[in-house]
């Protein structure tokens, strides 16, 4: 169909069709809707306690090593257990994790090695890790990753 064009008096006046133009917007917004990708938020990604460096003990003359194991409740990961040294710790374990290790006497010489099951999410690693720090615990290390 052929645009109308009617005649003023001061030179001819095109009118313009809507019907092209929103068909284009709307073949643009499919497009970008289909080209684009949805991501999970960073904290649920499944992955391994990191390992991609090698993995040292800290050169501390330890006398009493603690260890951290995590493990997975659930299929999905969404909650774990955490156990200081083969103990399972009771209600909000990360907060008795940080209040037993703030108990220990002698901190100058404790290493604190976190390991946990591959499966594992990062953000419990990092909990434990807080924990520590909160505690003031001087050597921190990771164990090496399972497969």
């Amino acid at each position: 169909m052929k645009p109308m064009i009617r005649k003023r008096k001061e030179g001819l006046v095109g009118k313009i069709q809507m019907a092209p133009m929103i068909d284009v917007v709307f073949q643009l917004l499919i497009f970008f809707l289909v080209a684009s990708e949805v991501r999970p938020t960073e904290a649920d990604f499944k992955t391994n306690i990191p390992g991609g460096i090698r993995q040292r003990t800290p050169k501390v003359e330890a006398k009493e090593a603690y260890r951290v194991y995590l493990r997975n409740l659930d299929p999905e990961g969404k909650a774990v257990e955490v156990s200081l040294n083969n103990e399972v710790l009771p209600g909000d374990a990360f907060k008795e994790l940080e209040k037993r290790l703030r108990s220990v006497q002698e901190k100058q010489n404790m290493v604190l090695v976190i390991d946990g099951a591959p499966t594992v999410r990062v953000r419990f690693i990092a909990n434990a890790l807080d924990s520590a720090v909160a505690a003031e615990v001087p050597a921190i290390a990771f164990a090496k990753p399972r497969t």
